[in-house]
């Protein structure tokens, strides 16, 4: 369903981060990981970066 470098994106806003941070941690520029959301968003079928995050809570990526 994600691709691999989706599911990092995922992982790092499920832990809270930004753009910004998540671009520098993976090493690719801002548009890129904005890029990456988009489609992760797309995919799933979900509006806003809060329901990514449930979607991941519920999938057991991250603790709540």
């Amino acid at each position: 369903m994600l691709s691999r470098r989706e599911g990092q994106v995922l992982q790092l806003i499920a832990e809270g981060k930004s753009i910004r941070p998540i671009a520098t941690l993976l090493g690719i520029a801002d548009k890129t990981a904005e890029h990456h959301r988009e489609h992760i968003r797309r995919k799933l079928g979900v509006r806003t970066t809060a329901h990514l995050v449930r979607w991941a809570i519920r999938m057991e990526l991250v603790v709540p």
